[in-house]
């Protein structure tokens, strides 16, 4: 944004003004829209189109091809007033005459417009009509499913509380679900990116959302930028009315003169002409001239006094017009100097900011600021001491000093953090790398980098990773962000280099990772948290080994692309948790690979304590003070928690846990106190006045505080009873660790936490893992240990020695390193798994390869497959038959060769990783016997395929019964269509348009089918809508049906099915073998709450199953299904999403169920056909 990569547009003039309070806002979407390009752009409620022609100048003026809708009735409401048709007219007479090309204007409810627009189409999305919640929020959930993947929204209004306005409380339900940035000027306007894929000229957009500074600056620039062009149009409106005040003077002016000369004239005049009449002229003339009323009679004189008054007041009103012709050439020229510095000196803005934060900063903390000017003063002085000190040390001292310098320039703070990589072109000095820090030629050099260098959870663990590498390697650290830490990380490495990857391009660190790679040569890089993703592909470009450790929830991580690039770009993929590992496998559909490992940190030091180990006793003082203000005789049950304030960390939570014990019998031994920074009642409109309310109406008193961050948070572990976790989501906190090292019991909430995960290993889940988001089960379990002493000595003795034992820091470094080492061998390892799967012939090219793709040959096609399914996180089969992910996982993922060749150095051993294979070839096959009974349910929701399903079914001899279902409106289609099937058609049943193609069969045909038949199959007529590729969605069908009925390539296929499942009766289930490894993916908890239902056993990790949900089963495996009994209202409404519901999970079920009945699965192969 603000940088040298910065664009304009928002400086541009709007050439549409009309009275609107979006005018504060017009430079902020003249940029968003030329970053986002939307496909599409829809207004709700464009009143007088301030903010829609904003947008719509834009992609005229940059030829963007978006197509924009502008949906309103034009007839006002409560909260915009109402108004005539002026308006609509005013708007679409501009509308036609400037933007009709690619602007609709839409005069209708909201509502009535979603037939008019596509689903899943809409890129960019403003809500800005009626403001009550209920309202605001109906229209944000109505048209979400016209969103696209891509999608942002943007709200108006979101800090305005009178009037009833609501959209302040969508917003902050919305905020704490998506990236988002909510400007706080011009009535404040939230922006959300709703899609799954941010645009990547977005991403940095919100990228800098998370980080406070960069809030700042942000809301300062457009905040400027739109009140320099409010004062420019409250100006030109100014010039506006006067030019017409001016002219309806003169037109005054004009007419009094005129009346002054027919005065004279009958002053003058015919002296025959009778007196009296010319006397009652003058005077008829002069009422009218001068608007007095007619009753009233006045002298000549006085005509001639007010005549006088009039030229004065013309004379007043022409000097106001010149200044005011004065005032807007001044504020034209104000804005013509704004435009040009800013162009010139954005950045430069911000350092003044940072500056001016520093002031106020050292008003409140003047002995702090004494401090760092006194260390100013050593630090310049040691950094001259040259020799004796090393210049590596002086040159570091130098830096320091500079960064504390009180007189600095924003020109030298710019620079004063340093050594800066910078990219080429750049006014800053290049990289500082010397010959002097070369590090010790014996050891090898690896590079650990940190998204940036705040004192936070992952810089912390990057700057521990530098601490314990040190002593084995010469370190580099690449900090991608400033930070305070910066000297932490130099006093513990050979060379720090720091940039700033929110205003660089990918180039730009690509150069500069190549000048630390051509100067040190790193063995390897640990690149710490999923914010450091950036620099991997470069490193892998040069051929360094990459770790990357990934500690995030994906859920919470935009663009949605970040982890997949890692995945993608990584040698070896490091979780912290089980639960961060599923939450990626599931937001992305990807699967684990051998590069995944999961490994929790160690036990990180704190970079002050090490730096001040003899902690402020003033600070602990003031802690033991709030914490156990009793002193030692002080016996309440002290309680703690902690984070900043934001809804992830659940601060809403931890009060109404302290709520339920406090308010409970024998709450008053009870304190609750959290710590953290950000609570600020009287200022934080978002969450702190929220949280103080909460507290007070919860009647907590002095028994529940909210207390600022400390730098003595470990005595704060040694004070406390209990750590209470009450985050949403949260990986494996520091904060948690260090508790339990201490011997402070903590309780947490399930499937939120690797901490769960890790309490319940150490089998203290009972007593401390709350069910999931349930404050009464939190409430319940701080109770049972307060009240125990026994059962809290044991929790906190088994706890403290299980995390003394699982978080050791440098043990965890040394797997680190193993990892690392072995991405060093991979590419050997790589060759050899190539030459043995070339030479074995089991790889079957025409299955792995996708349809689409040409190969040049064997060993590009297993080149690829190898390479892809070690790095990347969407795998596909080598072979059919052979699940690689399952029998990996058989092997929990060892290093190595690759998982088919192993299978195959095994001699192929069973398993639930092999399945038999039905292969089909052209011409007949084997008829089954007839005693088979056979019957196959088709959902013909698309009757023109069911023609062609009925052609591929007479090529077989086999003739089920067939059990047709589809809406009523297509019936008649569907008998004409099945009219030519030889076989008999036993049903013909209409059916609503919910459940897709699994309700008719289980909810509709289910139990006759079971009943009746031996054998069950389900096909249905597949176009998948929502996939806009339709060669993808024909190349599938062909796929499933040329597998499952037959056809040129396939021949009788059927019959080979059939006549395989009557001659094995042990085969439950059999379906195509897709070359795709899909998993649960979001679908795992409906599947286990349908588990449940089915009294069916822990479900697996790692399965295979018919994708696409089509198959042929014994009625012993669709019988359990059919038992559940789902009504037509089980199923859901369409549209649904294309992940996550009921019908997903049954599907994946369906490969599951036959093993646990104790039957096997087979699969299908047509050779030559594939997807």
């Amino acid at each position: 944004m603000a940088d040298r990569n910065i664009d304009y547009d928002f400086l541009t003039p709007p050439l549409y003004n009309a009275m609107s309070s979006w005018v504060e806002h017009v430079p902020f979407a003249m940029w968003l829209i030329r970053r986002a390009r939307p496909r599409v752009f829809v207004e709700l409620g464009s009143h007088y189109g301030m903010s829609y022609f904003a947008f719509c100048q834009t992609v005229a003026a940059r030829d963007l091809g978006t197509r924009c809708y502008a949906v309103d009735t034009w007839a006002g409401d409560e909260h915009a007033g109402f108004y005539s048709d002026e308006v609509y007219q005013q708007v679409k007479a501009h509308n036609e005459a400037h933007y009709s090309e690619f602007s609709s204007l839409m005069r209708m409810r909201f509502d009535e417009a979603l037939d008019h627009v596509p689903d899943r189409s809409v890129d960019l999305l403003h809500i800005d009509g009626r403001h009550y919640y209920e309202d605001v929020k109906e229209d944000f959930e109505t048209w979400e499913r016209k969103l696209s993947d891509r999608a942002i929204v943007l709200f108006h209004d979101t800090t305005v509380r009178e009037r009833g306005f609501g959209v302040w409380k969508l917003w902050e339900e919305l905020a704490g679900r998506y990236p988002s940035f909510n400007f706080l000027h011009g009535h404040g306007l939230g922006v959300i990116a709703h899609g799954k894929t941010i645009p990547a000229e977005m991403a940095p957009f919100f990228d800098m959302a998370r980080d406070p500074e960069a809030v700042r600056d942000l809301r300062w620039i457009f905040r400027q930028t739109g009140k320099l062009l409010g004062d420019r149009n409250t100006a030109q409106d100014s010039v506006k009315d006067t030019k017409v005040l001016v002219a309806d003077l003169r037109q005054h002016v004009a007419n009094i003169e005129g009346g002054i000369g027919a005065i004279h004239n009958l002053f003058t005049g015919d002296e025959t002409t009778d007196v009296g009449e010319r006397l009652q002229a003058i005077l008829q003339g002069a009422q009218e001239l001068t608007g007095l009323n007619g009753g009233n009679r006045i002298e000549p004189g006085q005509l001639r006094a007010r005549i006088a008054a009039h030229s004065e007041e013309v004379a007043r009103l022409e000097a106001q017009i010149a200044e005011q012709k004065q005032a807007l050439a001044g504020a034209e020229a104000r804005a013509v100097a704004a435009e040009a510095n800013a162009r010139a000196s954005v950045e430069t803005e911000r350092q003044i900011a940072v500056l001016a934060a520093e002031l106020a900063h050292a008003r409140r903390k003047a002995f702090k600021t004494l401090g760092d000017y006194l260390k100013f003063k050593m630090l310049r002085k040691l950094a001259k001491f040259s020799p004796p000190i090393p210049s590596r040390t002086a040159a570091r001292f130098a830096r320091s000093a500079s960064k504390r310098n009180p007189m600095r320039s924003v020109t030298e703070y710019a620079r004063a953090d340093a050594p800066a990589l910078a990219h080429a072109g750049s006014a800053v000095e290049g990289p500082a790398i010397r010959p002097t820090v070369t590090g010790d030629p014996a050891r090898e050099t690896v590079v650990v980098v940190s998204h940036d260098a705040t004192r936070t959870g992952a810089p912390v663990l990057a700057f521990n990773l530098a601490r314990e590498l040190e002593k084995d390697f010469n370190v580099v650290c690449l900090l991608m962000g400033p930070g305070e830490l910066h000297d932490e990380f130099e006093a513990h490495s050979i060379a720090t280099y720091e940039i700033d990857r929110r205003f660089m391009t990918d180039a730009q660190i690509g150069e500069a990772v190549n000048r630390i790679c051509d100067f040190h040569k790193p063995a390897f890089v640990i690149a710490n948290s999923v914010e450091s993703r950036r620099c991997l592909p470069p490193f892998k470009g040069r051929g360094v080994p990459t770790v990357s450790l990934l500690h995030e929830f994906a859920a919470n991580i935009r663009p949605v692309t970040a982890f997949p690039e890692v995945f993608a770009t990584a040698d070896q993929v490091v979780f912290s948790t089980r639960i961060t590992l599923e939450n990626a496998l599931e937001q992305h559909a990807m699967e684990r690979t051998q590069s995944v490992h999961i490994l929790p940190q160690g036990k990180c030091m704190i970079p002050g304590s090490m730096k001040n180990p003899g902690a402020s006793e003033t600070e602990r003082d003031w802690l033991r003070g709030l914490l156990r203000p009793g002193g030692k005789d002080d016996d309440s049950f002290l309680v703690i928690g902690g984070g900043a304030l934001e809804w992830r960390k659940g601060l809403d939570l931890f009060v109404e846990t302290a709520n339920q014990v406090i308010n409970a019998p024998g709450g008053g031994k009870y304190r609750f106190v959290w710590i953290g920074n950000g609570y600020d009642p009287e200022n934080d409109t978002q969450h702190s006045v929220h949280i103080a309310d909460q507290i007070r109406r919860s009647g907590l008193g002095s028994q529940m505080k909210v207390i600022r961050a400390t730098s003595e948070i470990e005595l704060a572990y040694e004070l406390a009873d209990l750590f209470l976790l009450s985050s949403r989501l949260d990986p494996l906190p520091n904060v948690t660790i260090d508790a339990l090292c201490v011997g402070t019991p903590v309780v947490c909430i399930d499937r939120t936490t690797g901490i769960a995960d890790f309490l319940a290993g150490a089998g203290l889940g009972e007593a401390c893992v709350a069910d999931y988001m349930n404050p009464a089960s939190m409430a319940a379990r701080v109770r049972a240990l307060a009240e125990d002493a026994e059962l809290h000595a044991e929790v906190s003795a088994r706890g403290k020695a299980a995390a003394l034992e699982r978080f050791d820091f440098p043990g965890y470094v040394r797997k680190l390193v193993a990892i690392a080492r072995s991405s060093v061998d991979t590419e050997k390892q790589v060759a050899k798994d190539i030459d043995y799967l070339l030479a074995s012939g089991a790889f079957r090219k025409d299955f792995n390869v996708p349809a689409d793709r040409r190969v040049p040959s064997d060993r590009d096609a297993i080149a690829d497959y190898v390479k892809s399914n070690r790095a990347g996180g969407y795998p596909r089969k080598p072979a059919p038959g052979f699940h690689p992910i399952l029998y990996a996982a058989h092997e929990t993922f060892a290093d190595g060769p690759d998982p088919f060749v192993r299978y195959l150095e095994a001699g192929r051993p069973a398993g639930p990783w092999a399945s038999q294979v039905i292969e089909g070839a052209p011409g007949a096959a084997p008829r089954p016997p007839a005693e088979l009974k056979v019957g196959l349910h088709i959902h013909a929701f698309y009757p023109d395929l069911l023609a062609k399903m009925i052609d591929r079914l007479e090529g077989n001899a086999s003739r089920p019964d067939l059990l047709l279902s589809a809406p009523a409106s297509q019936l008649d289609a569907v008998r004409a269509a099945s009219a030519a099937y030889s076989g008999k058609v036993v049903q013909v049943q209409s059916v609503p348009n919910r459940g897709r193609d699994l309700a008719p069969m289980l909810t509709l045909f289910g139990a006759q089918l079971v009943a009746d038949y031996d054998v069950i199959g389900h096909l249905h007529t597949k176009k998948s809508p929502h996939v806009t590729e339709r060669k993808f969605v024909d190349s599938w069908s062909n796929f499933l049906f040329e597998n499952l009925l037959g056809g040129d390539k396939g021949g009788a296929m059927l019959d080979r099915i059939l006549s395989r499942m009557a001659e094995d009766p042990g085969i439950g289930l059999v379906y195509p073998d897709d070359p795709h490894i899909i998993s649960w993916n979001q679908n795992r908890p409906q599947a286990e709450r349908i588990a449940r239902m089915m009294d069916l056993p822990a479900l697996p990790d790692q399965f295979n199953f018919p994708i696409g949900s089509m198959l042929w089963a014994r009625s012993a495996v669709l019988k359990p299904f059919v038992d559940l009994n789902l009504d037509w209202s089980d199923y859901p409404s369409e549209p649904i999403p294309i992940d996550g519901t009921v019908l997903h999970a049954i599907e994946r079920l369906f490969g599951v169920v036959p093993g646990m009945k104790g039957l096997s699965t087979a699969v299908t192969n047509v050779p030559g056909v594939t997807r």
